[in-house]
């Protein structure tokens, strides 16, 4: 792992985003999660993707942890919250290795404390006026996307695609105008402190 140096500089910098679907209930509003898209994007690079249309999840799965691999950072949106361990996730239900710990530059947890300010992407990129949009997927589109219906992957493949172009817009607007800290280091092993229970 490099040295970190800025947001991103002179290091082989990985954008990526994930999505997934219900897999299972488990009780109140849990469900496990299976993933079914995957997008990615070295520094500067277009972006590839792959979805469960062509791939199992667990190939995907492996696919975007051998990225990672080979980053010195990774970047997104809220990924040490959710997309790392959802990756971490597939890997265990597919009874493959876990992730090593990584250097994450989160642009949500990364992001200077603020108050009554909506801190999603979509909002935060239109608060910067960027030109990439955030591709809108409707539940009924979503749903046929999960059940891999005949023809139903085009919305979902424009909008992992479009989610890694924007993410990495607005880290470039929040670093330069000095809205984002320093990156932290995601560790796959759990904490000790207990917390809330979840089944």
């Amino acid at each position: 792992m490099k040295t970190f140096t800025g947001h991103g500089e002179q290091m082989n910098v990985l954008y990526f985003d994930l999505e997934c679907r219900p897999g299972h209930w488990i009780g109140g509003d849990f469900v496990s999660k299976v993933i079914t898209a995957a997008a990615w994007a070295w520094n500067g690079d277009d972006p590839a993707l792959v979805t469960h249309y062509e791939r199992t999840p667990g190939e995907i799965a492996r696919m975007v942890a051998d990225k990672l691999d080979e980053a010195d950072m990774v970047v997104g949106h809220y990924i040490r919250g959710f997309d790392l361990p959802l990756l971490n996730g597939e890997l265990m239900r597919n009874d493959d290795l876990p992730l090593s710990s990584v250097l994450a530059l989160d642009t949500k947890l990364d992001l200077m404390t603020v108050h009554g300010r909506s801190q999603s992407q979509e909002n935060l990129a239109s608060q910067l006026g960027l030109e990439e949009p955030k591709v809108k997927v409707t539940l009924p589109e979503w749903e046929a996307f999960n059940g891999r219906e005949d023809g139903a992957d085009h919305k979902v493949r424009e909008r992992v695609y479009g989610d890694v172009i924007q993410n990495r817009a607005m880290r470039e607007a929040l670093a330069e105008m000095g809205w984002l800290g320093a990156p932290n280091v995601w560790r796959p092993e759990k904490t000790k402190s207990g917390g809330f229970y979840r089944p």
